[in-house]
């Protein structure tokens, strides 16, 4: 994979997975401890998305299964067979310089329009954004998700890739 400058997104995508609450949850919990060793200076801490970044600030997150298995469980959504969605956001209160994770798991819609994901939304501007401005970095971050999540396809910035290194 050549070297992108601009290395903002990176989403696993798959199709359906019938799954439990708990199975995302557990899923959930063990992706971010992984990538917390990726790059601890980033994914060390977590907020719950709010309204205004004042609320959000108020709403650190303690990285845990019962934390997880509660949040996929308020969000289930079981009617159509769609999973559950969790968002958080690491907290970087300068502008462009958070990252932020969306989980889309335990969805069975029968609907290649409405697939599972997770996805990485990656610093713009700072530090860390520098970080993954090197190739080194950005294929650990895209091997990380592949070997985790083992998608159907991985996609950076929205465009999906061929192959990682």
């Amino acid at each position: 994979m050549e070297n992108l400058k601009n290395f903002n997104s990176v989403s696993a995508i798959w199709g359906d997975e019938k799954k439990t609450v708990v199975d995302c949850a557990e899923r959930a919990y063990y992706f971010m401890q992984i990538l917390k060793k990726h790059n601890q200076g980033l994914f060390m801490n977590w907020f719950e998305k709010a309204e205004n970044l004042k609320e959000a600030l108020e709403c650190k997150v303690e990285i845990s299964q019962i934390y997880f298995n509660k949040k996929f469980k308020n969000n289930w959504r079981e009617r159509h067979h769609l999973g559950s969605r969790v968002s958080l956001w690491t907290g970087h209160i300068e502008d462009g310089h958070s990252a932020a994770i969306s989980f889309d798991l335990g969805g069975y819609p029968d609907n290649p329009n409405i697939p599972n994901s997770c996805v990485v939304n990656l610093p713009r501007e700072g530090e860390y954004s520098e970080y993954y401005k090197k190739t080194d970095n950005q294929i650990a971050l895209l091997n990380l998700m592949q070997e985790y999540w083992q998608p159907d396809f991985l996609k950076v910035n929205g465009e999906r890739i061929k192959e990682i290194a």
